[in-house]
């Protein structure tokens, strides 16, 4: 069925790939098989990217993305390449996911353990 990374991500992806098998649900219908496989590949990559145990390596490849644009660049972020796209592509899905949580208790714990280690990282730099 699926590995033992990310259990719950995979799932929410098996199940969604298969809601678009149905001729009903197919909103991607129009698209070239090109585009289907680019949108399916974004969605793969961005659903994969929600999974909390991988929080802290993503967040440090954004972390060194944006460093490196802005040593580099004229303090424009420019997502030039898929790479770079997919990286800030989660973050309004990981916004919306918690706008959907209901108990703000646990909207609370889930912000900080989310922000946690960055405002850690600013106090100590």
């Amino acid at each position: 069925m699926y590995n033992d990374e990310s259990v719950l991500e995979n799932h929410h992806l098996a199940v969604a790939f298969k809601l678009l098998q149905n001729a009903d649900c197919d909103i991607l219908g129009s698209l070239s098989s090109k585009q289907r496989q680019t949108m399916r590949k974004m969605t793969i990559d961005m659903v994969l990217a929600t999974d909390m145990s991988k929080h802290m390596s993503l967040l440090a490849d954004l972390k060194t993305m944006v460093e490196t644009k802005k040593v580099a660049g004229s303090g424009v972020l420019l997502l030039d390449n898929y790479n770079d796209r997919i990286q800030v592509c989660p973050l309004p899905l990981i916004c919306r996911m918690l706008a959907c949580i209901q108990n703000m208790r646990w909207r609370c714990q889930i912000v900080a353990f989310y922000w946690q280690p960055m405002l850690h990282n600013q106090n100590q730099g």
